[in-house]
C-alpha cells in the first residue's frame, strides 16, 4: 500500500513538472519592443529660422548661429506623455542642433525649440515631464519662494511636427521658426535736453508660448524703461525695440518721456498695434511737437517686411 502511494506521488510531481515545463516554453516573452534610429538635423535660413550656413551681417553662421545658446527636443506620444527629452548647449554638445534617438512604431509629437540663455520649458520643476500641456516656452523668472516674475522676450525658435515611425529608420531635416515679433519705437523729432528716459508700456504682451497649442499665451502688461543717453539729448531718430511674444492680439501701446525730476513732459498712446512672428512693427512719429513726419523704418534682423504703424 505504502509503496503504490509513493509511486502515485512521484507520477502527480512529474506530471506537474512536465507542465510547469511546457508553460514556460509556450508563453510570451517580456520583451522590449524593437526600436528604430530616428535622426533630425536643424536647417533653414536665419532670416526665418535659426539654421544654416546663411551669411547674417558679415558672419557665417554654423548649424546653429551664438545667439542660440540652448537647444531643446521633446517626444510625447498620441496621449501627449512625455517619452524623452534631450537638452544641449553649445558648450557640452559636439554636434549642436543634431539629435540622435531611437524609437518604437508609433505616432508621436516632436517637438523642437532654440532660444539665448534663460529660455525655459516649464514654469515649475517637472511641468514638461508632466505632459505636452503643461509644457511651455518662457523667459520668466522664478524665486526662490516659487512665485513667477513676467519676463520679458528675447529670440525664441520653435517647430512641432508629427512622426510616424513604421518598421524603419528616420532621417529628417528640421527648420525651425521665430516664434516672437519685435516692435521698433522711433521718435523723429529731436530729444529736448531735459529728457531722461523713455517707458513704453505694452498692454498685452504674452509670457508663454504652449508646446499643445504652437500659440502664444498668458497675458500680461510688460514696460520697458530706457534711460535716454546724454550723447542723444537734441537729436532726432532716436528709437527703442522690443522683442514681443504676443503675436496673436492686437495692442495698446503707450510712449511717455520723463524728466530727471521723474515728470512726464511728453505722451503718446498707440491703439490697435499687431504683431507677427519674425515681422518687426516700427512706430515712427514725433513724440514733441504736434507736426508729425512720417517715414517707414526696417529692421533687418527679422523678416525684411516690416509691419509698420505710424503715430
Amino acid at each position: 500500500m505504502r509503496k503504490s502511494l509513493f509511486y502515485l506521488a512521484l507520477i502527480a510531481a512529474l506530471f506537474a513538472a512536465s507542465c510547469k515545463k511546457d508553460h514556460n516554453q509556450g508563453g510570451p516573452k517580456n520583451q522590449s519592443p524593437k526600436k528604430y534610429a530616428v535622426n533630425f538635423s536643424v536647417s533653414g535660413n536665419f532670416t526665418q529660422s535659426i539654421t544654416g550656413n546663411a551669411v547674417v551681417h558679415g558672419r557665417n553662421l554654423a548649424i546653429l548661429p551664438s545667439e542660440a545658446a540652448i537647444f531643446y527636443y521633446y517626444v510625447y506620444d498620441t496621449a501627449g506623455n512625455l517619452v524623452h527629452k534631450i537638452i544641449q548647449t553649445p558648450a557640452t554638445t559636439t554636434n549642436y542642433g543634431n539629435i540622435q534617438d531611437s524609437l518604437a512604431n508609433g505616432t508621436y509629437s516632436v517637438i523642437f525649440a532654440a532660444g539665448m540663455a534663460g529660455l525655459r520649458t516649464s514654469l515649475n520643476t517637472g511641468d514638461d515631464e508632466a505632459g505636452i500641456n503643461y509644457a511651455v516656452l518662457t523667459y520668466d523668472n522664478q524665486t526662490s519662494e516659487g512665485y513667477l516674475i513676467d519676463t520679458a522676450w528675447k529670440d525664441a525658435f520653435f517647430k512641432k511636427l508629427s512622426l510616424t515611425v513604421s518598421s524603419g529608420n528616420v532621417t529628417q531635416s528640421v527648420t525651425l521658426s521665430r516664434i516672437v515679433s519685435k516692435i521698433e519705437v522711433e521718435v523723429l523729432d529731436a530729444l529736448p535736453t531735459n529728457a531722461k528716459t523713455l517707458e513704453i508700456t505694452y498692454d498685452q504682451d504674452y509670457s508663454q508660448f504652449s508646446f499643445a497649442t504652437a500659440q502664444s499665451q498668458s497675458p500680461y502688461t510688460f514696460v520697458s524703461t530706457t534711460t535716454i543717453p546724454a550723447a542723444d539729448l537734441s537729436k532726432t531718430g532716436f528709437s527703442v525695440s522690443n522683442i514681443i511674444g504676443n503675436t496673436i492680439a492686437p495692442m495698446t501701446v503707450t510712449i511717455k518721456c520723463y524728466n530727471s525730476s521723474s515728470a512726464v513732459i511728453a505722451q503718446r498712446t498707440v491703439s490697435n498695434v499687431s504683431c507677427q512672428a519674425n515681422k518687426a512693427t516700427v512706430l515712427s512719429g514725433d513724440l514733441f511737437s504736434t507736426n508729425s513726419s512720417f517715414q517707414v523704418s526696417l529692421d533687418t534682423t527679422f523678416n525684411p517686411t516690416p509691419i509698420v504703424i505710424h503715430y
